[in-house]
Formats: structure tokens, C-alpha cells, sequence
């Protein structure tokens, strides 16, 4: 069993990413907007959806979700229930969130922060970068995002904006997980199997080596355009791996006891993503579970709708 050590590591990078964004924002006078406790998303009238996606739909019911094999987070396996869904097959793109801009002129967190989170490969560390934002993975000063890239750099706020512009809602963490399960009737480690790899093949757009020596065996160093990899059984594109997904639900402790990272506005995020995760092939697994500020972002951040079926 592997040692929970890289759980204190992992949650320490966190911590100290959202230590360095919280002082230097505050160094520039740029401060966080306040979070209401249910949050209020202002959108235009839409009398038709705005953009066209396909969607994936899952009828429902009881399954066993969480495990008891690794964190404490993540655990204990217990039975959820789920109502009848539908799900985006793919990650919101960049053209996706673009038409938001456009017919709203919302303003992000990172642009309104003027900055957000990068890791630097060379020097091994994140960093706020200026500019760095939907548009902008990686700063104004480099190449812009395609289209067709799963947008990043996108808080739970703005998330859930674009959510509701186009007439969906995040998923809760319990769908999501029930979807990639192939719903509930899987209980591997990954929507493929327990192998991170099939014949040698990668399934999908995660880390391969270590933070100062990135490997690239899966095709990808960064993020990798939306449905690069083959359709996971559920029927989802980049089910797992590419960008962590936003959730629409606050952090909550499977098991009734208090989480010590828990806080008030604290959501979760799902599914791992391309940059290195402490728990290494553990981190992109149908039961991953980890936790993000609302109004936070980084360059590995992104999301999917989902939608009730009525």
C-alpha cells in the first residue's frame, strides 16, 4: 500500500499555491471578491441554447462510490444515489467560452486578479503569472489557446457562470463519479480498467515523470485538445486526465467526520490532469477527490456541464 505521505505533500503544494496567490494579490491591492454563501450568477435571457454540445445521458441509481483502499478523503466506499443526468461528452473549449465572453462580458477571476497559476517546468515551481488567463494559458506573452482546447483557468465561479449562461449546471461529484463508473457498474481504478496504459497506450493525457525531468510518453507535456484520446465506455471524452473538472458541491467528509481542510466555500474537483500529481499514477482514478477555493484557478483547472433530465 502506498504511504499517505504524498497526501501531506500534495495538500502542502495547495496550501502554499493558494498562500502565494492570496499575498501577492494582496501586494498589488487586487483582493478576492467576496463569496456569498450561494453564490448569485447574473445571465442574459437565452431563449436557445447558445452553444451546441453533445451530452451524454445516464438514467441513474444506487452504486458504490469513494473506496477504502487509499485516503482518507476518499474513502469510506459507500452507496450514493444519483437522479436520471445528462453530462457534456466533452470538456468545455476555449471557442465554447469564448461565446460567453462575448455575449456576456463577464470578467474572470484571473482577469480580474490580472494573474494565475502556472507551474514552470524549468524551475520547478507555480507561480502567478501576469495575464495568464482563459485566453492565455500560459501568459499574453505566449501563443494563445485553439479553439478546440478544454478552456482553463477557470475558478468554480466561473464556471458556474458559464453553467447557467448555458442553461446547465455543474455536475455534483457523486454524478460525475456514477458516469465514470459507466454508471456505477464499474469498480476499476480508471473508466478503462486497472491499468493506466492498454498494450502500452496511453488512455489519456496525464503526467509521466518527475517535475524537473517531465516525460512526454503519452503525446502531451501540457493540456491536449479536447477528445485526443479514445472515448472512455461511459461515453465521455477526457473522463479523466487533461484538466481537473470543477464540481458543483462543497468538500464534504464521506464518512460524517470533519475534514481539517475543510472550509466554507472549499469545492471539489475531480479527475486529475495533465500536470503531476503527488499520488502519481493515484491521481487521475474514478474515486481522485481534492479541493480548490472557489475563486481560484490554474493552468490545469477546467470543467464539463451537466444537465437534469426531466
Amino acid at each position: 500500500m502506498k504511504s499517505t505521505n504524498w497526501l501531506k505533500g500534495s495538500l502542502m503544494i495547495g496550501l502554499a499555491a493558494t498562500a502565494l496567490l492570496s499575498c501577492e494579490q494582496k501586494e498589488k491591492g487586487k483582493q478576492a471578491p467576496k463569496q456569498e454563501e450561494n453564490p448569485k450568477t447574473e445571465s442574459p435571457i437565452v431563449t436557445e441554447a447558445p452553444i451546441t454540445s453533445e451530452m451524454v445521458k445516464f438514467e441513474g441509481g444506487t452504486f458504490l462510490m469513494g473506496t477504502n483502499s487509499t485516503l482518507p478523503l476518499e474513502g469510506p466506499a459507500h452507496e450514493a444515489t444519483v437522479k436520471a443526468f445528462e453530462m457534456d461528452k466533452n470538456l468545455v473549449t476555449v471557442a465554447d467560452f469564448r461565446k460567453f465572453i462575448q455575449a456576456t462580458g463577464y470578467q474572470t477571476n484571473a482577469d480580474k486578479f490580472g494573474n494565475s497559476m502556472v507551474f514552470n517546468f524549468q524551475s520547478g515551481q507555480w507561480a502567478l503569472i501576469e495575464g495568464a488567463n482563459w485566453e492565455y494559458p500560459l501568459g499574453r506573452t505566449e501563443t494563445a489557446a485553439g479553439d478546440n482546447m478544454p478552456v482553463t483557468h477557470v475558478s468554480w465561479n466561473d464556471a458556474t457562470a458559464f453553467a447557467a449562461w448555458a442553461g446547465k449546471r455543474l455536475p455534483t461529484e457523486a454524478e460525475w463519479e456514477y458516469a465514470v463508473r459507466n454508471s456505477g457498474q464499474s469498480e476499476t481504478l480508471y473508466p478503462w480498467g486497472n491499468e493506466p496504459t492498454v498494450s502500452g497506450a496511453y488512455k489519456a493525457n496525464t503526467f509521466q515523470g518527475d517535475l524537473r525531468n517531465p516525460q512526454i510518453a503519452d503525446g502531451y507535456l501540457l493540456a491536449s485538445p479536447v477528445g485526443s484520446f479514445e472515448t472512455a465506455p461511459c461515453g465521455l471524452n477526457d473522463a479523466v486526465g487533461n484538466v481537473w473538472q470543477v464540481m458543483q458541491n462543497d468538500i464534504y467528509p464521506y464518512d460524517g467526520k470533519a475534514l481539517r481542510q475543510q472550509t466554507e466555500g472549499t469545492k471539489v474537483i475531480r479527475g486529475g490532469s495533465f500536470m503531476a500529481d503527488e499520488a502519481g499514477d493515484m491521481g487521475h482514478t474514478v474515486y481522485t477527490r481534492r479541493t480548490k477555493v472557489a475563486e481560484d484557478a490554474s493552468f490545469n483547472q477546467g470543467f464539463r456541464c451537466a444537465r437534469d433530465i426531466k
